[in-house]
């Protein structure tokens, strides 16, 4: 940025002008070394046309942000360059603000002494427990590039699952919205146009018409209300769910519900044995893996569970013990895996194991409800749309007939 600055010379003359600089005190020092009598500094106003606005506001760090973040740091950590020179080459890289900010405080903290671990949990907003988790345990063995490789293979797995399932939900989504717009759209302003033509011409309305009108009568009337209770309804209902009362309820309830409880258990097994796997691939013991598991298990009622476990091992019991009272929400299979696990000491290869039929089990489910969903809602959908249109033309016909 240009500040503004007037000053006086070693022979006394004034001096003005603009200087480039990132803050006024840098301003300062750069005149000073100019052997200048500083009398003003101030920074230089824009006028408003032409400013360059700033979007920063809008820029939100991203999972690919991290992932990439991740990646070349464990790059030039493995080519023997320093933890400070590394970072200073990402801060310049990054084009995003926010994040660019992030990494400079990083570095100063770790410039200072701080561990890396203990400089990311300042940014716990961007780095999750799991990931400073896996940090401490690659300060402990002296091998942070190795726990840089094992973050970046686990989000770039977990990023594609969170995208797939979201893309499963959207699409149906999407149909409803369409079909959705297509029913108000005929509601608002066909059905009211086809009312008043028939009442020119006397003509008798059918029952399915009467009722359609009815409808059409009150969305007109009354839609705008209807669209702010369904607004406020929907805020409510995500600060409900967002409270610790209102989670718990909202976590125990999506696993009781039939087909999609299932489906749910599943995701949350796989997020459970996909952090447990990586922790303990990391350097992590089972205690402290728990403890970050726990945290990132994303379910109120799984959270409970892994406490437990965390409870029981501490206390000298095997994890596949604490699985074994949990039936409900750990099948048979997880448990069986896990004592081999335990037996064979090879935990984390038999829990990749248990990530990737449990992926594959979802993915697949996933696919399958996409492909009866999108038949059903078409069939359902249409049907609802073509009631509409058919109670439309009736009166129309009727007209026909009586001509």
């Amino acid at each position: 940025m240009q500040f503004h600055y007037r000053a006086k010379t070693e022979g006394g003359e004034m001096e003005t002008g603009f200087i480039e600089a990132d803050s006024e005190g840098e301003a300062l020092i750069k005149l000073q070394n100019r052997d200048l009598y500083v009398l003003s500094v101030e920074k230089k106003k824009v006028p408003f046309y032409k400013k360059k606005f700033d979007f920063e506001f809008f820029e939100r760090i991203t999972d690919s942000d991290i992932i990439l973040f991740s990646r070349q740091l464990g790059i030039l950590l493995d080519s023997q360059i320093g933890m400070v020179e590394s970072l200073q080459v990402l801060s310049k890289q990054t084009e995003k603000k926010v994040f660019k900010r992030k990494i400079d405080d990083i570095i100063d903290r770790v410039r200072e002494g701080e561990p890396l671990s203990a400089a990311l949990k300042e940014h716990n907003d961007v780095f999750s427990d799991f990931y400073i988790g896996v940090i401490k345990s690659g300060e402990a063995s002296g091998d942070l590039s190795q726990s840089f490789k094992y973050l970046e293979s686990h989000l770039e797995r977990n990023s594609q699952f969170k995208k797939k399932l979201i893309g499963a939900m959207m699409y149906p989504l999407f149909i409803i919205l369409v079909f959705g717009f297509i029913v108000l759209f005929l509601l608002v302003f066909v059905i009211p146009d086809i009312v008043e033509m028939t009442e020119e011409l006397e003509v008798e309305m059918p029952f399915i018409t009467q009722i359609v009108i009815s409808i059409s009568d009150f969305v007109i009337a009354w839609g705008w209300l209807v669209a702010l209770l369904l607004i406020g309804g929907v805020i409510a209902f995500f600060r409900f769910i967002k409270t610790k009362g209102g989670k718990k309820i909202f976590d125990k309830t999506i696993l009781k519900i039939p087909v999609l409880g299932k489906f749910f258990k599943k995701v949350y097994i796989t997020y459970f044995t996909e952090s447990m796997s990586t922790l303990i691939s990391s350097g992590l013991d089972v205690v402290k893996a728990l403890e970050v598991t726990e945290s990132i298990v994303k379910n109120t009622v799984y959270e409970e569970i892994v406490a437990e476990i965390g409870r029981d091992v501490k206390e000298g019991k095997e994890i596949s013990s604490s699985l074994k009272k949990h039936p409900k929400y750990f099948p048979p299979l997880v448990t069986q895996m896990i004592i081999v696990g335990e037996k064979t000491g090879r935990m984390e290869q038999v829990l990749d194991g248990v990530v990737t039929f449990y992926r594959d089990q979802v993915e697949r489910t996933m696919e399958t409800y996409i492909k009866i969903a999108e038949p059903v809602l078409i069939i359902f959908l249409g049907m609802a749309v073509g009631g509409l249109i058919i109670s439309v033309l009736l009166p129309i016909y009727n007209i026909g007939m009586g001509m």
